[in-house]
């Protein structure tokens, strides 16, 4: 008797889930979709607390359905110029302008409206006056529940009034403002912790107030190499424990140098409970490195990075988690994580400036969250692999391009590895340097570049594939990302233990599937047969619409058949019908889809698993290598048989012992061509454009590297401009990428465009 298949309607999940999901959706979104579905779902709405709202213009917040949700709103956050009425809004916690505000905006921003605000965020206030008005109400408690305030440019208040004090604020971060100007806001704000001060400006007049010793400040961030005003600064906070000091290139004083040895000085009489210490300058002449470690004990942090002399701007610098929470705990690797040579590389484009402040802190919260990636990795004694969690310091460089006038459009998202243009743009992990275990190398390396005449900014991420497979890697950049926007990071939260899979477990049944790790080869077979493919293969990129993917699921027939399911056996239809017919040798008869097991039960990997939980499923012979259903309905079946847990166990831990060979034989695994089969290694269900957007939504590009004979490396379509500078994506269409030989490349592209053309209506279903 067959087991009848029900499906659940969203209106079926349990309070506790749709309450969840409902933290995720901006208020207005929330109120469009869902308001009158029906009762019940009425009184979730209305009992929804905590709610944001991200208007996209003044239109939205005067929408009717915002008065039912006003009061419930906690978060505003405003991309916009648009006048917002702020009347409505009487419990907000967190306000933020991203924007020039009008005036009549500006005079709304006062206690009567947001009794209750905690955080505020603001842009630019031209108009001096108005200016002055505004910061007289922050520094003088008008608002006495806020806590953190990010602005623009302060000024001093006017002769005739005085600030008279915040004893709530204990976060301030501003863009700019003169020397003088720090002495009111460390009398003003007796309780801050943490100053983020840009830029040091030029004062016009000599301000001057009456300075108090701050014994509140713990972390200071100056952009000034100035000894003297680092002197001035850090005689007034002489309990501060963290100091980060940048170059002002602004000011051309990039190539400057900064007195070390002065200031340690400074540092030792000042600021005695200093015990972290970051900088980031440039010199043309360094002095050595270890003399410099040896000023003060601070100082052993430091790094210096030599960059040809001329244009180029260059600059490295670390970031550190923001609390400890590796505390040198070992995790040991099984065998399947051990792809010592293999990295994630990976490039994100990006219309208008990152805030590179906001970029470290994001970072820097998530590298505590996430203290597997800032460890380093090991071989023990006994032969054990492990990552030890150890806390360290993740490297960023940041570049400035001028030769390039903007990111070109027509790029592919897989990018050829001969001839890759994204090297330029990414810091590689050094991963010849981990084969035996290293305590320097770091796991994940950042780029950022600037594009000077486009302003767009580019960033550039490698990941040491032992960190774990594409999926935590994702996983980790959208943490960064959100937290960037100030977003609660998504579940589920990183899980760093694993499995460790015993000998006698493996099924010597199973090696003649893994034929990746049976037939390993020595690494400079590999690199031999590497330069024989470019001869032979050329690399083909393939875009399929949302509508092709949705045609070709519709021809392989069976419901359970996924999209990419029958997008793999449409090129292995057109392949052989085109290319293989004739050639058995050649002809695909078999798919070995990588698969991830993440979830199929958690003794074997949890969803959170942050580790390699991808094996090679190989699938039977297709009954008909020329049908599109039957190659389509072979390749699900076996993707259900990959999640039977007594087939998964066994399978692991075979290849598990063969990776563990491998290593041990230094060895790498064979990824070349195998007769008769294909490869699939697919994106289709991550979107990492916008998992990595940074608050740029449906602004963002995605690209990598590489992919092998008959290979096929899937994701989700990138954004096209349409020539006039703005960006159409389909969101549910893919690329595929793969490398085919040099003599048929022709042949089979003819085919898929005519195919393309026909809407696949002569494809053998």
């Amino acid at each position: 008797m067959m087991k009848s298949k029900t499906s659940t309607c969203f209106e079926n999940l349990p309070n506790e889930l749709i309450y969840g999901i409902f933290d995720f959706m901006d208020g207005l979104d929330l109120y469009q979709t869902f308001y009158d579905l029906n009762s019940r779902i009425n009184n979730i709405l209305n009992s929804t607390s905590n709610m944001h709202l991200e208007p996209d213009s003044s239109i939205a917040t005067s929408d009717s359905l915002v008065e039912r949700f006003a009061q419930r709103v906690v978060h505003i956050r405003v991309r916009r110029s648009d006048y917002l009425d702020a009347t409505r809004f009487l419990n907000v916690h967190s306000l933020e302008f991203y924007d020039y505000l009008p005036q009549q905006q500006l005079e709304q921003i006062r206690p009567e409206c947001f009794a209750h605000l905690v955080y505020l965020r603001m842009c630019y206030i031209d108009d001096s006056v108005v200016a002055s008005t505004f910061f007289q109400r922050i520094f003088s408690n008008e608002f006495p529940s806020l806590h953190k305030c990010v602005l623009d440019e302060l000024t001093p208040p006017d002769s005739s009034q005085q600030w008279l004090g915040s004893p709530s604020l204990r976060s301030l971060s501003a863009r700019g403002f003169a020397l003088p100007l720090y002495s009111y806001i460390l009398n003003s704000c007796s309780n801050l912790t943490h100053l983020h001060w840009s830029t040091i400006r030029c004062a016009d007049v000599d301000n001057e107030a009456t300075l108090v010793r701050h014994t509140h400040l713990k972390r200071l961030y100056i952009r000034t190499i100035n000894i003297q005003i680092i002197e001035t600064i850090l005689f007034h906070v002489p309990n501060l424990k963290r100091l980060y000091i940048v170059s002002d290139w602004s000011r051309g004083n990039n190539c400057l140098p900064l007195d070390f040895k002065r200031l340690a000085h400074i540092l030792i009489r000042y600021v005695p409970s200093l015990n972290c210490f970051d900088c980031d300058t440039m010199e043309r002449n360094p002095i050595d490195i270890d003399t410099i470690h040896g000023f003060h004990p601070c100082f052993i942090r430091i790094q210096i990075e030599c960059v040809p002399d001329g244009d180029l701007i260059m600059t490295s610098w670390l970031v550190h988690p923001s609390s400890p929470s590796g505390n040198g705990r070992r995790i040991e690797l099984a065998g399947l994580d051990l792809w010592i040579l293999a990295r994630i590389d990976s490039v994100f484009v990006y219309p208008f400036e990152l805030d590179i402040d906001r970029f470290n802190d994001a970072l820097s919260r998530t590298l505590s969250l996430w203290p597997l990636v800032c460890g380093r990795f090991l071989l023990c004694k006994n032969g054990q692999y492990v990552i030890e969690m150890s806390d360290n310091a993740i490297p960023v460089n940041y570049t400035e391009n001028n030769e390039m006038k903007k990111w070109p459009n027509e790029l592919n998202v897989v990018l050829q590895l001969s001839n890759n243009p994204l090297t330029g743009f990414i810091d590689e992990v050094q991963t010849m340097k981990l084969i035996h275990g290293s305590q320097e190398e770091p796991l994940v390396c950042f780029k950022l570049t600037r594009i000077v005449q486009s302003g767009e900014w580019v960033l550039g991420v490698s990941w040491e594939h032992v960190l774990g497979d594409a999926e935590p890697c994702l996983r980790f950049l959208n943490t960064i990302s959100r937290v960037y926007q100030q977003l609660i990071p998504l579940e589920p939260l990183p899980v760093f233990g694993r499995r460790l899979w015993r000998q006698d477990e493996y099924d010597l049944s199973l090696v003649s599937v893994t034929k990746q790790l049976r037939d390993a080869l020595p690494l400079k077979d590999m690199l031999k047969n590497f330069m024989g493919i470019q001869t032979k293969y050329d690399q083909v990129n393939l875009h399929f619409s949302g509508k092709h993917l949705f045609k070709l699921r519709e021809l392989a027939g069976e419901k359970n058949i996924t999209l990419q399911d029958s997008l793999t056996a449409y090129i292995i239809v057109t392949l052989n019908t085109c290319c293989y017919q004739n050639d058995d040798q050649r002809l695909i008869l078999r798919t070995n889809t990588t698969v991830n097991f993440r979830g199929v039960s958690d003794l074997i990997a949890s969803v959170g698993q942050v580790s390699n939980a991808v094996f090679m499923m190989l699938s039977d012979n297709f009954d008909d290598p020329y049908s599109l259903s039957s190659i389509a309905k072979t390749i699900r079946c076996s993707i259900i048989k990959s999640r039977d847990p007594k087939f998964l166990e066994s399978s692991l831990a075979t290849a598990d012992a063969l990776m563990k060979s491998i290593v041990r034989d230094d060895l790498t695994p064979n990824l070349g061509y195998f007769a008769n089969e294909v490869t699939v290694n697919s994106n289709l269900r991550y979107d990492w454009a916008d998992l990595v957007d940074f608050g740029y939504k449906n602004k963002c590009r995605f690209y990598t590297a590489w992919t092998g004979p008959l290979y096929f490396r899937v994701f989700r379509l990138n954004l096209v401009e349409d020539g006039q500078g703005s960006f159409a994506r389909d969101q549910h269409g893919a690329e595929v990428a793969f490398l085919i030989e040099k003599d048929k490349k022709d042949t089979f592209l003819s085919a898929w465009h005519k195919d393309i053309a026909e809407n696949f209506v002569n494809v053998k279903q």
